[in-house]
């Protein structure tokens, strides 16, 4: 080590006795964040590339460490979750999932609006790829953990996995996001929440076109942006007219109405009792 440190020219060794070091120059500073790790890497980076390049010239390093993440995970009180939290981490990052992320991304849905006999389907069909993700975040609690299992540090959780997620692909996301975030509203209406909570807190992603109720997990979507108001949602024109019963007509559009292939879909309207 003390041979390294001399070509790097941090230390003069006089003399035959190697324990007698002076540091010279400027000092290698001893990382504040994650001593290990970044040792780990400037070994790895020293036999790569040589110390010449690595400390003579200067390498710029972009590694996965991300320790604002673990400090925002410990502070927010969601430190038993570190553990798996690492764990998915692993496999985001693993060569597999960048693969599938690339080819979700690479094929885009394709709007099927009718079948072989001309009859009308109206089904927005997606690459296998984008199926196994959904399947992925589900099956991780990404839609509904906290809400199953609901404790202290359980959304922060969720929130870390999602930091993590995201930098491999952001569609899936979105529907992800829209059932997490269904369930307080559903929970306001007991009728509705006994008929869909059941399948949305389901950790199984189930793609199949067919009615929910036969479906083994479910997904939500949202209509709430509308052109001329843009993310002002008050600026909102579309109504919800009453048909009888709890039914309701919607009348006006939606300029973004996200994901098509969603079981179910909150929207919003002006209504009797306003938006």
């Amino acid at each position: 080590m003390l041979a390294g440190e001399r070509h790097a020219g941090w230390a003069d060794l006089r003399g035959d006795d190697e324990r007698h070091l002076v540091l010279q120059g400027q000092q290698r500073p001893e990382p504040s964040v994650a001593p290990y790790f970044v040792e780990e890497i400037r070994k790895s980076l020293e036999q790569e590339f040589g110390a010449d390049a690595l400390y003579q010239n200067g390498l710029q390093v972009q590694t996965t460490l991300d320790a604002e993440l673990q400090e925002a995970v410990a502070r927010e009180g969601a430190a038993s979750a570190r553990d798996a939290l690492a764990a998915r981490g692993g496999e985001i990052g693993a060569a597999r999932m960048i693969a599938l992320a690339e080819a979700a991304n690479r094929n885009p849905p394709v709007l099927k609006l009718f079948d072989a006999t001309g009859h009308r389907r109206d089904v927005v069909e997606f690459h296998p790829a984008y199926h196994e993700l959904m399947a992925y975040l589900a099956r991780h609690g990404a839609a509904a953990g906290p809400w199953v299992a609901p404790a202290p540090g359980a959304h922060a959780a969720r929130a870390a996995l999602y930091c993590l997620y995201a930098q491999l692909e952001d569609g899936t996301l979105c529907p992800t996001t829209m059932t997490y975030a269904s369930v307080p509203a559903l929970r306001n209406d007991q009728a509705l929440a006994a008929q869909w909570l059941p399948r949305i807190l389901s950790n199984e992603y189930d793609p199949r076109f067919i009615p929910p109720e036969q479906k083994r997990g479910v997904t939500i979507g949202m209509g709430m942006t509308e052109k001329q108001g843009g993310s002002d949602v008050r600026a909102n024109t579309t109504r919800a007219e009453p048909v009888g019963g709890r039914a309701y007509r919607v009348v006006g559009h939606k300029w973004f109405f996200s994901a098509p292939m969603c079981d179910a879909f909150l929207i919003l309207a002006q209504a009797q009792g306003g938006l």
